[in-house]
């Protein structure tokens, strides 16, 4: 059973009660590297770090050293749209442990030898993924498909801006979107709402503070302005890392599933055709697949694939033959098994507390309401060959796309083959 609950504050509480012998809680927070301005650029990413340092009444050490000693897993995330802060933990511990994830959350204090400790840590993170090349081709990727906008920045976000930001910058962009009309509470578990809730107004009270404001978050697709359709990034790797992005849809779209439909079947998993073509008969790369990102405000296909210099240009060759092969028809087999995977996919979810918390949440923010499974089963079951071949036909047009390549001694020529 799952029960929600809008609070005056705009505060929102979701509980999916599971019996068992756990409870998953996850703090889902709207802000994301999205909602950062030109000179904030990482402070969303800085933030999630630092809810896990020191408190009036707990040290970091002592925040970390009650977590595992009530045997909890607990961690956090940021991405482009939310940041996200979760536990689970046996049952008898649970209360327990909310009190410490209840003063890391409310009560950080920004110790400055802490804050310069971990703006150290996150510079580490940020260069470890500019050693990273597959990172490397994902953030070069999107600053020229999404030039201009909110999303061209990584998530990591700028190591300058990391480096200088002061504390009252910190705090000062923690209270702008730290409010409780952008937190949200999910939990999965052994637990009742009026249980959780009584918890919640226990240990959360400044969440109950205040009267919500009328916020509005876009719908309407990002104005895309692409800096340049074919990116080379110099780099001393074995391999060459390419990845194309096209304009795809967001989550609000009515196409969102034939989308999904389209990316299983181009390259989202071990039958499907760029896997089977590339990788199976020919051999041109290990890894090779499709993705959609979907975003309030953005949508996109992306697809990925590492070879060699030498095999390159016949890769990318036969990845625009392959769109093409797709657009002039997909078959009723194809459909039917791209649909299977998807819905297996969301039935899969049901059963990790961890996803149905995440989701939980996010369908709250999206839709102002949990929705059931079998609202999303009923779209896909409803799409046909037709609709997919037409979305086929749309992507394989799309003039609209960026192209990147990290490696060494690549020819631009090479790239130029996607838009042949």
């Amino acid at each position: 059973m799952i029960t929600t609950k809008t609070y005056e504050s705009g505060f929102r509480l979701v509980v999916e009660e599971r019996k068992g012998s756990t409870v998953f809680f996850n703090q889902y927070v709207k802000v994301g590297s999205q909602d950062e301005a030109e000179d904030e650029q990482g402070l969303a990413h800085f933030t999630e770090h630092l809810m896990f340092k020191s408190t009036n009444t707990r040290s970091t050490n002592e925040i970390n050293q009650e977590l595992d000693f009530l045997g909890c897993s607990s961690n956090a995330f940021t991405t482009y749209d939310n940041t996200c802060f979760f536990f689970k933990s046996i049952k008898e511990n649970f209360e327990k442990a909310l009190t410490v994830f209840a003063d890391m959350l409310q009560n950080g204090i920004y110790k400055k030898e802490e804050v310069d400790l971990e703006r150290d840590v996150v510079l580490q993170e940020i260069n470890m993924y500019k050693d990273d090349s597959e990172d490397v081709s994902i953030n070069a990727t999107m600053a020229d498909f999404y030039n201009g906008t909110c999303l061209a920045h990584p998530i990591s976000g700028s190591e300058e801006i990391v480096k200088n930001s002061s504390i009252d910058k910190l705090k000062q962009f923690k209270q702008k979107h730290y409010t409780s009309d952008n937190i949200i509470i999910s939990v999965v578990g052994d637990i009742t709402f009026d249980e959780m809730e009584a918890l919640v107004k226990k240990y959360f009270p400044k969440y109950f503070e205040g009267k919500a404001t009328a916020k509005q978050y876009a719908t309407n697709q990002l104005e895309l302005n692409v800096k340049d359709k074919f990116c080379i990034v110099n780099k001393d790797d074995t391999q060459v890392r390419w990845r194309a992005i096209i304009k795809g849809e967001n989550i609000y779209s009515s196409e969102l599933y034939k989308q999904a439909v389209y990316t299983i079947i181009l390259g989202g998993g071990l039958t499907s055709r760029l896997f089977v073509k590339i990788r199976e008969e020919l051999g041109l790369a290990y890894n090779t697949y499709t993705e959609s990102f979907t975003n309030n405000n953005a949508g996109a296909l992306i697809l990925y694939l590492g070879t060699t210099n030498e095999n390159l240009e016949t890769a990318i060759t036969l990845v625009k033959n392959i769109l093409k092969e797709m657009a002039d028809g997909v078959t009723q087999y194809e459909v039917d098994k791209a649909k299977n995977l998807i819905k297996a996919s969301l039935i899969f979810a049901e059963e990790s507390a961890e996803r149905k918390a995440l989701k939980n949440a996010k369908d709250l923010f999206i839709w102002g309401r949990v929705r059931e499974n079998e609202e999303d089963l009923k779209q896909i079951d409803s799409i046909t060959v037709d609709d997919v071949n037409e979305f086929a036909k749309r992507i394989y047009n799309e003039s609209t796309f960026a192209t990147c390549a990290v490696g060494k001694d690549i020819d631009i020529n090479d790239l130029k083959k996607f838009d042949k």
